[in-house]
Parts: C-alpha cells; structure tokens; sequence
C-alpha cells in the first residue's frame, strides 16, 4: 500500500494513538469540565468532564463560532473558530467549593495583540468573580479577583502557532503557568475559593474587563479541580505530538 502523500507509513496510526493517549490521560484526571470543541454542528458544546455533571452540563455557543474548523494538533478532533465575537458560555457551577485548579486549553491565535480570554469565570459583578486566564499582548495571564486582585504573567508566544497553555493553582496558593509545557517561576496567591461561581465559565470570553474575546481557535478546553502536577501536564504534552 502507498502511504498518503507525505505521510510515512504508519503516521496516522501513531497520530490516532497519541489522539487516544491525550484524550484517555484527561479523562483519567477526572476534570470537571473538558469541552473537545469537536462538535459537527449545533448550538451546544458538550461537557466530556467525568467529575460532576458530564451528562447534563454544556458549553453554549454564542455569536456563531464554527465548529469543526480543522484539527490543530496532529490526530487531533477537529477544533472550534471562535473568531470576533464568538464564545461558549456554561451555567452557573455546581462546585460550592474548588480550593485547588488547573485550567488547560490548546490553543491558535491569528494575532497576539491586546487581551484575549482563554477560560474566565469573571462576570465583573459581585461575588461570581474568580479568576481571568487570558493572554494580554504575547504573554499569558492568570488573574485572581476575590479579596484582591493578583496577576501571573508569563512567557511570549507569537500568532499562527498552536500552543498547549495550563496554569495550576494549589490549595496553598502557589500558582504556576505552563505554555507548551514549558513552566514558569512559581508565584504565591491570596489563599480562596475558586468554586461557587454564580455565572458558570467562558471559553473565548470573559464578561470581566469590559467583555474581552479571544478571536481564536480552541481544542480540549479543560477545567480540573486538582492542581495538577509538572510531570502530569508533561505526559499531556508529549501525547499531543505538538
């Protein structure tokens, strides 16, 4: 048999397993929400997290996002554009209580300029404020607003390229960006509840800030309510073959 052009024998063998190999190692790691963004068609993108609600908790698709854009990492499902105003919106959480977190996405931006929201929880309103994962020019952000607000900045990423973006936060505070599993200093945060959230989370928007969008394109959004650890997030990294 003569292999796809430009594709070595076996490639897309080893591209499903690595597609398998990320999607089973997120899943094991129980995340509350884990949206694939790999829908054909719809209004809704559904919640694949094994934690709480997997059954009957989805993203809503606001402002016509297109679904099934193209893969961006190899074997991958098929992403979500969510270009200008396009997002996904979840109802408010069922977590009272979410001492430690990590947030995961990958990620591809046609420009890398101003802020653009990864996966928020801030409705610029009372109590549902609890944090902004962005980026902000070519750096990546993590943002705490209960009893005040603290920013981690890090790293430089550029526009039209694929990257696999995480911060942790434990339950001690300590907080940790990772971009292309590539991790930064460690900073100490406030000690808070992140859970109890009254406006539920947002994948390409933050209501916060003035209503900031990504204007970018999104697979294997991911919310955990563990800190997960480098060598964990380093597994994720290599079985996406990024």
């Amino acid at each position: 048999m003569i292999p796809f052009p430009f594709q070595a024998a076996g490639e897309g063998l080893i591209q499903q397993a690595a597609l398998a190999s990320l999607t089973s190692l997120i899943a094991a790691d129980s995340p509350v929400y884990y949206f694939r963004h790999n829908e054909p068609s719809g209004s809704t993108m559904v919640n694949s997290g094994s934690s709480v609600g997997a059954s009957s908790t989805y993203l809503t698709a606001s402002s016509g996002p297109t679904l099934a854009t193209a893969a961006l990492y190899p074997g991958g499902p098929t992403c979500v554009n969510m270009a200008t105003n396009a997002y996904g919106a979840l109802a408010a959480s069922p977590l009272p209580t979410l001492n430690e977190l990590t947030l995961l996405t990958i990620c591809r931006f046609p420009a890398v300029t101003g802020q653009r929201a990864l996966i928020c929880a801030d409705n610029n309103s009372g109590t549902g404020r609890r944090w902004q994962f962005r980026l902000n020019g070519t750096a990546v952000e993590f943002v705490k607003i209960p009893t005040s607000v603290e920013v981690k900045s890090y790293g430089t990423i550029a526009s039209n390229t694929t990257y696999m973006i995480a911060v942790t936060v434990t339950s001690a505070g300590v907080v940790t960006i990772y971009i292309n599993n590539v991790a930064s200093s460690t900073s100490t945060f406030g000690v808070i509840n992140y859970g109890g959230f009254n406006t539920g989370v947002e994948v390409s928007r933050c209501a916060g800030a003035g209503g900031i969008y990504s204007n970018g394109m999104f697979s294997e959004s991911c919310v955990f309510a563990t800190a997960l650890s480098a060598g964990r997030l380093g597994q994720y990294w290599a079985a996406s073959g990024l």
